[in-house]
């Protein structure tokens, strides 16, 4: 016969016997082996009287537990659907800053009252704000910013603009009515710069006045950014004023008592920010402003900004 695979040589008869007697031996090998495991498993465990001694030869059978355990039972659920997650919505940056302003707002019945506390009535009364406001002195030796020459015909009216920006920069400010008068003052430059930005002069010169008011380290950008508050100050004003505020809306910003910076954030949500804070600013109790009549030239912001331009326009 020929060579097989494992190179029996004889007939097939022969080579079939020989196949039934390699699985016999396979089959012993492996009972051997399940005894081996067996003797192992029970000396390392003691005996139980579960164990059962096995007929052959005497040694202890593996215990079957099979019986003790209830059988498997697969289990199929179907879990609930998650719910998505509420993603947490921030309050916009400016809300913030609007919440502020609405907390120090005094109500109408206390508002002399507040601006006594903070000395505001008193230069009101002697007509002190708005002399102050309209006052554009400033020291000779005061460091002047590096100015770039402007050759238009609103030359002038650009350095009306910057003699009352350094005056404000150097006027010394010790009481907190002396710092709400100069933060309003800064408000008036920028407002005039921003008159001046769209009236047509040049870009330049209006940035270094503005520079005058901010900082002379300001960038363009940075002082673009703050004539855009002033545009919005001003919105804010005049929406106030149509709206039960009278003049009083300009007297606010002194009340308020914050620099331009302060309401950049309200700036960029012009839209939003004006309707929330109309909402909530002119309600009765905040509008109904029942006093005597007042004894004081009030603060009209384009009469200020005319006053320092020396000149109207539109």
């Amino acid at each position: 016969m020929q060579s097989r695979v494992d190179h029996f040589e004889g007939t097939s008869a022969e080579y079939v016997s020989y196949l039934e007697q390699t699985i016999v031996n396979l089959r012993q090998q492996l009972q051997v082996h399940s005894s081996s495991s067996a003797i192992n498993s029970v000396t390392a465990f003691p005996s139980s009287p579960a164990a059962t001694e096995s007929p052959e030869r005497g040694r202890s059978a593996p215990i079957d537990n099979s019986d003790s355990y209830p059988p498997l039972r697969i289990v199929h659920f179907e879990p609930e659907p998650q719910q998505a997650k509420k993603r947490r919505c921030n309050n916009p940056a400016w809300m913030q800053s609007a919440k502020a302003l609405i907390d120090e707002t005094p109500r109408a019945r206390n508002w002399d009252n507040v601006l006594m506390d903070k000395g505001i009535f008193d230069i009101m009364t002697t007509n002190g704000a708005v002399t102050h406001l309209l006052d554009n002195s400033f020291e000779p030796n005061t460091p002047k910013a590096t100015t770039t020459p402007v050759e238009m015909e609103n030359g002038d009216v650009l350095s009306y603009v910057k003699n009352y920006a350094r005056a404000t920069a150097t006027r010394v400010r010790r009481a907190s009515v002396s710092l709400a008068l100069a933060n309003f003052q800064k408000f008036l430059v920028l407002s005039s710069c921003a008159v001046l930005l769209d009236s047509g002069v040049p870009v330049a010169g209006v940035l270094d006045t503005v520079r005058i008011c901010i900082g002379t380290n300001a960038t363009d950008k940075y002082c673009k950014r703050t004539l855009r508050t002033a545009k919005y100050l001003n919105t804010l004003i005049d929406t106030l004023d149509m709206n039960g505020w009278g003049y009083r809306a300009s007297e606010l910003l002194l009340v308020w008592n914050r620099t331009p910076s302060f309401y950049y954030t309200l700036a960029c949500s012009v839209n939003s920010s004006l309707e929330h804070l109309k909402d909530q600013l002119c309600r009765e109790e905040l509008t109904s402003y029942t006093a005597d009549e007042r004894n004081w030239t009030p603060i009209f912001v384009p009469s200020l900004i005319h006053n320092i331009l020396h000149k109207h326009i539109e």
